[in-house]
């Protein structure tokens, strides 16, 4: 678990969204094991801790999480990268403008966030 204040967290659930799917994952589950014990835990308590960090439908965050909530028809909870950044006064549109590829901006996300916030999200796109 990671630390992180509570005001962050509130802030983040206000603009969190709960959808039964229709995401992109950025990849497939690869780590079987892991995904395996997010679904025994997801039928057992339902989605647990942060939300998937999302532009659009594309989902920066969470692969795995992702295909266990699918797996056992869990809601997803979910943050739109606009909202986040809004959240913590952080230009997207010029970020995003600065870069030639796309997932350059995502890359650079953690450099955007206090830490605490990183880690919570999963962040760490590097």
């Amino acid at each position: 678990m990671h630390t992180i204040s509570p005001a962050a967290v509130a802030l983040i659930n206000e603009w969190t969204e709960t959808h039964a799917g229709g995401i992109n994952p950025v990849h497939d589950a690869h780590d079987q094991a892991k995904l395996a014990a997010l679904i025994e835990d997801m039928t057992e308590n339902g989605w647990q801790g942060a939300p998937l960090v999302v532009d659009g439908e594309q989902a920066l965050t969470g692969s795995h999480r992702y295909w266990a909530a699918i797996a056992t028809c869990t809601e997803i909870p979910r943050i739109d990268v606009t909202d986040l950044c809004r959240l913590f006064d952080v230009d997207w549109d010029t970020h995003r403008d600065e870069h030639y590829e796309i997932y350059d901006a995502y890359r650079m996300l953690p450099d955007l966030f206090p830490a605490d916030v990183v880690a919570y999200l999963g962040l760490d796109l590097h």
